[in-house]
């Protein structure tokens, strides 16, 4: 009987050492679950890889929320000087037109001028032509019919006089009244143009200063990452 002994040991010995062998892998490769991995965003681009902390997110929501109010502000307020610089614009072109109308009614003055010196004229030839009929002390129909024209003529002369001294009065009044409502509409639109001026370069600064604040937030805020789970707390917080 122990002449079986020993091939029978060679033979269960391989195999004992295969299932030992066995065993020992098993434990050494087998490892626990790996525990999901952490959930990262970003409110931009995310390309830093510093992760924001809460409190850090909780600020820069807040501090989104807020540029997001001083956008809007600012369109509005662009927006309306917009209107308002354009209003100015026709204004000014408007004021052109009533230029060109002064310019004509200056035209008229000059006309009318031109009309009283031609007035003057004949009534200086008027007064030598009757000067001359006196000192020659004519009588008779000839010197009748010369009197009655001279007579005629100065009734004329005076008509003219008086039509010419009511469209000097008309045009003064209308060239006055013309003068002092361009000089206003000069005026408001000078007023309008600097508070315009003023604005506009209050809200440059405005906006300048929101550029500068907007590109704080997104290499504070945007360029990096935040947990998933620290948004859904602060969420709900709210």
């Amino acid at each position: 009987m122990t002449l079986f002994r020993a091939p029978y040991s060679k033979l269960l010995l391989p195999a004992l050492l295969a299932l030992v062998a066995g065993g020992a892998l098993a434990q050494t490769t087998a490892k626990p679950a790996a525990a999901p991995a952490e959930k990262t965003l970003s409110l931009g681009s995310g390309k830093s890889n510093k992760i924001l902390t809460r409190d850090e997110l909780r600020a820069c929501f807040k501090q989104q929320a807020e540029l997001k109010a001083r956008v809007a502000v600012t369109d509005e307020e662009r927006a309306t000087l917009d209107k308002e610089r354009d209003a100015i614009t026709q204004e000014r072109e408007s004021i052109k037109a009533d230029r060109a109308k002064l310019d004509a009614s200056k035209q008229a003055g000059d006309n009318l001028s031109a009309r009283y010196k031609a007035l003057n004229e004949q009534a200086a030839s008027w007064s030598n032509r009757v000067k001359e009929f006196n000192d020659a002390n004519k009588s008779g129909p000839s010197a009748d019919r010369q009197r009655a024209d001279l007579t005629r003529e100065r009734t004329e002369i005076e008509a003219t006089q008086k039509q010419l001294d009511a469209e000097r009065s008309a045009l003064a009044t209308t060239i006055e009244e013309s003068v002092n409502a361009f000089n206003a509409r000069i005026k408001a639109l000078d007023e309008k143009v600097a508070s315009w001026n003023q604005r506009n370069a209050a809200l440059n600064e405005r906006a300048n200063a929101l550029r500068d604040d907007s590109d704080q937030w997104r290499t504070g805020c945007a360029d990096r990452r935040y947990r998933e789970d620290d948004e859904k707390a602060i969420r709900r917080e709210k």
